[in-house]
């Protein structure tokens, strides 16, 4: 067996386990929850709101420039990286998964919901800390685990978004605070 082969051997057992070993209806309810973008609309709503109602004008240009680096993660996934790759979803693949909710488009690596997740929690983390920091982070690798769950992406998918989306929300907080920071404090 060679070594592409073991992996993606490895990559369905992790999906089987999540997919089929731990379904139940209550399950389903909260991955779906998860998976969805209302938390993380009701997140920003309240970061939005907060920022506002405390006159943080800074911390709101720098709320714009994470929801930035958000879309700029999003589109260079679909867009770009997706059509490149051309994986398949399990969900595609007849009789490989248990198929929860539906099955969005053709391609899957990477995940989107991961790289936007791990953009926002890294970038989260590098400016607020560890401890707001280690919730987004967990709440970013419940939603990739919640794809998994879902029978939409293969672990290598998630693991493939959180690398992209972690070093985009990376790079996006040290551009941020090396040069436009500086360019606006001056």
């Amino acid at each position: 067996m060679s070594f592409g082969e073991y992996f993606h051997s490895v990559d369905v057992s992790f999906l089987h386990f999540a997919n089929l070993s731990l379904a139940h209806p209550w399950n389903d309810v909260v991955f779906k929850l998860w998976t969805s973008e209302v938390p993380w609309f009701v997140m920003t709503a309240f970061f939005f709101g907060q920022t506002a109602y405390r006159r943080q004008w800074r911390a709101f240009t720098l709320l714009l420039w994470l929801g930035a680096t958000i879309g700029v993660s999003d589109g260079v996934a679909a867009q770009l990286i997706k059509p490149w790759v051309g994986r398949l979803r399990p969900c595609r693949i007849e009789d490989l998964v248990r198929v929860v909710d539906g099955c969005a488009g053709s391609w899957g690596f990477p995940s989107n919901h991961a790289a936007n997740g791990a953009a926002f929690a890294v970038f989260w983390l590098l400016w607020k800390g560890p401890r707001p920091g280690l919730i987004a982070v967990a709440c970013a690798v419940t939603v990739g685990f919640s794809r998994i769950y879902l029978g939409v992406h293969y672990p290598s998918d998630v693991i493939g978004g959180f690398c992209f989306g972690g070093s985009l929300g990376a790079l996006s907080y040290y551009l941020y605070t090396r040069t436009l920071a500086r360019r606006w404090a001056a």
